[in-house]
């Protein structure tokens, strides 16, 4: 975004959380409405959080997922807090991508060292060394802490009723504690996508002021 512009992103999960605290860096107007009593309470509360898993991944896919290990690098150094455990991955017996520059086969003793309280070993297995993993609930908790220090505006226990347009363009949205005006919403509401889409198919077709996420 050039220009400074009213956001509403709807959803305080890992999502809505990293999008909060990513245009708040960019003095964005930004309020976060969350319908839960706290942050990450959907379906961020039950994610792995495996950061750049290395499972079978499409090609045009596969840039995401490498550039995801050097924005957790970067994160680090912006939120200190923040822990991430760098320790790798080990796969053996499903389909990975072992041409991976990062990933090396490793003996059944190289992975009793890794592991050593697994009940039985592989005689072989792929180890990710650069892979991590992060606590989901703290890391979407300190995104949101880190937004509303920059200044963004978060709204818990609140719920978006309706969104209100004028003409084809989107104004905001009607919650259970008032009307927010906006230039911009994103909704990053995970499993509760369907009950938005009601308000959303027509002004979805009317409106390029209005961004959807489905996660």
């Amino acid at each position: 975004m050039t220009k400074k512009q009213k956001v509403i992103i709807v959803g305080a999960g890992i999502v809505g959380a990293s999008i909060a605290y990513n245009l708040s860096k960019e003095n964005q107007d930004v309020t976060l409405v969350e319908s839960h009593s706290k942050a990450g309470c959907g379906v961020t509360s039950n994610s792995f959080a495996w950061i750049n898993p290395s499972g079978r991944v499409p090609d045009n896919f596969q840039h995401l997922y490498d550039g995801s290990l050097a924005e957790y690098h970067v994160l680090e150094k912006e939120i200190p807090e923040l822990k991430v455990d760098w320790n790798g991955s080990l796969s053996w017996g499903i389909p990975v991508n072992s041409h991976k520059s990062y990933i090396e086969k490793i003996t059944r003793q190289q992975v009793s060292d890794l592991e050593p309280h697994l009940r039985e070993y592989p005689k072989e297995a792929l180890y990710a060394f650069k892979e991590g993993a992060v606590d989901p609930n703290i890391l979407t908790n300190l995104l949101v802490k880190k937004a509303q220090e920059n200044g963004v505006n978060i709204l818990f226990d609140t719920k978006v009723t309706k969104i209100k347009k004028e003409d084809a363009k989107v104004v905001g949205v009607h919650t259970s504690k008032g009307f927010i005006e906006s230039d911009v919403i994103v909704l990053a509401t995970g499993t509760a996508i369907p009950e938005f889409v009601s308000l959303l198919v027509l002004i979805f077709l009317l409106s390029h002021h209005l961004l959807l996420l489905f996660v």
